[in-house]
């Protein structure tokens, strides 16, 4: 049994004998010294964003040559076109030559070494029985046909066991990156290396020839994807009128192994331009991005696209609570935090993370003052041939037609207001939240400054509801004529009914978002104009109205029910 997860003892005593026994033949054929002007590459730091790029800086120690020149054969897959800078000890911009070499390497699959190692398992195993385990715990057992690529991927082409040859019996495939064992009895001779090559490649600096036979240090650095960072939060405690807040970064590495390096995790995304054009300097044709094959279902849900939306993000017109002088956070001793610019840094001194590993850092806790918020949030969307409708109000069509029950659609949520009240900022994460051990929900916690507020989702309140009717109040006909075109003036008055079934006072926002000219709104609404807006309408030629919104806040006492009212005009042909 191999198994890519963890070896046997027996193979791991095999693996170590055969190292120790490459490693005395190498020393038999005479210790050969290092290359003349080869340089030792080490990295020193990782400046790591939420969107998976990661700026690498790398500190490179050797002698120059006779000539006054040094090179390293460790020249990065990916790097973005105009980050590949290097530079002497004394700052001076250096000079880079990248050119392929007459030597040849070993070289690893695009899948990483692991993958490397199983194409040479089954190498072996071709034509025979063989019994593989994916990831997902799932078992096939057959005999392995052999490899094909698909869009890049590879697969292997297994006939399953169980019916004679000759049969029509398909063929499975599984992705070589699923398979995590290989159970077969023609592997005693697996641990011969069968391994593959490639040209390699050479980057040279020309330090001059007074630097001839001097050591040289230089500090190299690029731009290259393959490491993210998420922020993931914990809102806890009791939820009355404060909540404890942990923030922690969940850390994807898929670039290189990192060794002690300098972690720098990042709250805010620099404009790079030109982040998917490759720089010359690594002789590839394409940018590699190893993190969106690796996991292409997270880059592409969790983007950095989501991490800097703030739809539904809501301000108070004044402070939402009494907010007291900014407090300390409480960071982990290991852990620095500075602002730069626009951006804040969390900076961990020492961190070491393989290639193809996943992480958490824990950054900060806090005590955060929070406010419960109900919000009714109504979009109206009008049809000349349907009148309106509210987003997301339909009927169930779990119930059959003419079942006289439906369900209320129009939703109000239980919102947690939160108030940034320490010295850093709280970038746009994912959060979730627990009222002592139990989850009440989980949202996107959206960002807020020192001192700023944040509305965090947490559920439907299921003891408020509410309700929207509009009806016609006035029609003129041919109020409107435009070229060729006559329009007639509506005139509607909504009512938005709001119901507490709940034991304590309830603070609550109703919005309307509706296509018209709102012309008055009962009590303490405030409306705002706007121009156009095509997505109020589910036709065309409705470009002569305005859109408006409507804003109420108030607090409903247990058991009220209040309405609000507002009249609204558009034209319409």
């Amino acid at each position: 049994m191999f198994s890519l997860r963890g070896m046997s003892a027996s193979w791991t005593r095999v693996a170590v004998s055969a190292v120790a026994l490459a490693v005395l033949a190498c020393a038999a054929a005479g210790a050969a010294e290092p290359e003349s002007g080869r340089l030792a590459l080490t990295t020193q730091r990782a400046v790591v964003f939420k969107d998976g790029y990661a700026l690498l800086v790398k500190k490179a120690a050797g002698v120059a040559d006779a000539s006054g020149r040094v090179f390293t054969l460790e020249v990065p897959d990916a790097a973005v076109l105009g980050s590949f800078w290097a530079v002497s000890q004394d700052q001076a911009i250096l000079a880079m030559r990248a050119e392929y070499t007459d030597d040849w390497k070993r070289v690893d699959t695009p899948l990483g070494a692991a993958t490397d190692t199983l194409d040479n398992l089954l190498k072996q195993i071709t034509g025979k029985a063989a019994t593989l385990t994916t990831a997902g715990g799932e078992t096939v057992r057959g005999k392995v046909l052999g490899q094909v690529v698909v869009d890049s991927r590879p697969f292997l082409l297994i006939e399953p066991a169980g019916g004679p040859a000759g049969t029509g019996a398909k063929p499975v495939s599984i992705a070589l990156a699923d398979i995590v064992a290989v159970r077969s009895p023609d592997l005693a001779e697996a641990a011969k290396p069968n391994p593959a090559f490639a040209r390699a490649k050479r980057l040279s600096f020309d330090l001059g020839a007074k630097a001839a036979g001097k050591a040289a240090d230089l500090t190299l650095m690029y731009f290259a994807p393959g490491i993210r960072w998420i922020p993931t939060y914990r809102v806890s405690g009791e939820l009355k009128d404060t909540a404890a807040m942990a923030l922690q970064a969940e850390i994807l590495n898929q670039n290189e192994d990192l060794a002690g390096v300098a972690l720098d995790l990042v709250v805010g995304v620099p404009h790079f331009r030109f982040r998917d054009v490759v720089s010359p300097l690594v002789l590839e044709a394409a940018l590699r991005n190893t993190l969106a094959q690796a996991a292409p279902q997270l880059m592409g849900q969790m983007s950095n696209a989501l991490f800097t939306q703030r739809s539904g993000e809501w301000r108070r017109e004044g402070p939402a609570v009494e907010v007291a002088a900014p407090a300390d956070i409480q960071l982990p001793p290991e852990l620095g935090a500075a602002g730069e610019q626009d951006l804040y840094v969390y900076t961990v001194p020492d961190f070491s993370l393989r290639a193809g590993g996943r992480a958490t850092v824990p950054l900060w806790q806090a005590e955060a003052p929070l406010l419960h918020l109900y919000t009714l949030d109504l979009n109206v969307v009008r049809s000349a041939r349907h009148g309106n409708m509210v987003q997301g109000e339909s009927e169930d069509a779990r119930y059959p037609a003419g079942s006289p029950l439906r369900l209320l659609k129009t939703q109000v949520w239980h919102q947690l207001e939160l108030t940034n009240q320490s010295k850093v900022p709280w970038t746009t994460g994912a959060a979730i939240i627990l009222r002592d051990h139990l989850p009440m929900g989980q949202d996107l916690l959206t960002y807020a400054p020192p001192g700023g507020t944040s509305l965090l989702p947490m559920t439907v309140a299921v003891n408020l509801r509410g309700t929207l009717v509009e009806e016609e109040i006035e029609r003129t006909p041919n109020a409107l004529k435009w070229g060729s075109n006559s329009y007639s003036l509506i005139r509607k008055k909504g009512t938005i009914t709001l119901t507490s079934f709940r034991d304590a006072d309830s603070d609550v926002r109703v919005s309307v978002s509706l296509p018209g000219k709102a012309e008055a709104a009962s009590g303490d609404g405030h409306i705002r104009m706007d121009d156009f807006h095509p997505g109020d309408w589910q036709e065309g030629g409705f470009w002569q109205n305005n859109h408006s919104e409507l804003v109420w806040e108030l607090t409903l006492k247990p058991g009220q029910t209040v309405e609000m009212t507002y009249t609204v005009s558009f034209c319409v042909p």
